[in-house]
């Protein structure tokens, strides 16, 4: 199956209508290289692997009524995921028991400001690179444990209250 349309600045219509031209158009391919549907879904459904192969960065923008929300490409280091709008948070979600969950919101008012809907696991360590140290903040009650050899052996910790306040531990 082979369509070959040399006319410049003409569309390829698909129709439901064996004659074409009708509104009951069903797939139309632009003459400047866009595949736009006027009504309903478009369901792309493959047998195999879906590859989206972008030059130019690799940029894919995501748009709703022509107006871009986000982006992906990459710089050949990284892989960028955008949010193109003003103080738009990104949100990681899932499933779990039936419901969306979102695990993990990227507050973008607040430079990223990172908040997590459950716990956090490490599997180094963590590191605090700014220079005003770090907040530990609990609404109702904190424990910490500190425990390097997986013994339960009591460790010293020290809390210190203000600026030139006593050690307790």
């Amino acid at each position: 199956f082979d369509i070959k349309h040399t006319a410049a600045g003409q569309n390829i219509v698909f129709s439901t209508t064996p004659s074409g031209g009708s509104t009951a158009e069903t797939l139309r391919i632009t003459s400047d290289g866009k595949l736009s549907k006027l009504t309903g879904n478009l369901t792309l459904d493959v047998a195999g692997t879906v590859t989206i192969d972008a030059d130019s960065s690799g940029e894919i923008k995501f748009a709703d009524g022509g107006t871009s929300y986000g982006s992906t490409f990459t710089d050949g280091a990284y892989v960028y995921f955008n949010s193109l709008e003003n103080d738009k948070d990104l949100r990681f979600r899932g499933k779990t028991g039936g419901n969306f969950v979102n695990a993990l919101t990227l507050d973008m008012s607040a430079a990223g400001a990172a908040t997590f809907n459950s716990s956090v696991s490490l599997g180094g360590n963590l590191a605090f690179t700014a220079a005003d140290g770090m907040e530990i903040s609990a609404k109702e009650s904190l424990t910490v444990t500190i425990d390097s050899d997986d013994n339960q052996s009591s460790r010293i910790f020290g809390v210190r209250s203000g600026a030139s306040g006593s050690y307790e531990s």
